[in-house]
């Protein structure tokens, strides 16, 4: 069995001896282009699998390893939509709430059907133009009464895992 240290040390050397990856005829620069992806990839794989095993084997969340530096693992949480529809669910309620608070009479409690029309026009518009709807720290919770984790689910808590240089 390979030593994964010696073999990944030994791919930063072969990767150091490239000095110009971009002189060459496009076929060549598409097959180098695959390989970086390739690699990039596995790489990606085996970063992830090895701060796995660091995350499970620390005994404290900052550590120190001689001759490569200090560890911190911090605590992260990944969510997703509860459902297909969950987006669209948020979306919805969201032009909702936008419009029982910005086009209803005070005095009658009626909605104006103009305003309506004004509040989803203009929600599909920064909808369209700004990506942050889906994001569960946007402010809908505070201006709007709207609790993003209605709309999705926390599925995977974990660690990161982060090097940073050795202090003596």
């Amino acid at each position: 069995m390979t030593d994964p240290s010696k073999t990944l040390g030994g791919v930063i050397d072969a990767l150091a001896t490239i000095t110009d990856a971009t002189d060459a005829p496009l076929d060549e620069l598409a097959r180098r282009f695959d390989l970086v992806q390739q690699a990039t990839s596995r790489l990606r794989e085996i970063s992830d699998e090895i701060a796995e095993s660091i995350s499970s084997s620390m005994e404290d969340d900052v550590m120190t390893i001689a001759g490569v530096g200090v560890l911190t693992r911090k605590k992260r949480t990944s969510s997703a939509w509860m459902t297909d529809s969950s987006r669209e669910n948020m979306y919805d309620d969201t032009v909702r709430a936008i419009i029982a608070r910005v086009g209803t009479d005070p005095m009658t409690g009626e909605i104006h059907p103009a305003l309506a029309n004004a509040v989803r026009e203009t929600w599909k518009l920064v909808t369209e133009s700004f990506s942050f709807v889906a994001d569960p720290k946007t402010p809908f919770r505070k201006i709007l009464g709207l609790d993003p984790s209605e709309y999705r689910t926390k599925y995977a808590t974990g660690y990161s895992v982060s090097l940073g240089e050795e202090t003596i």
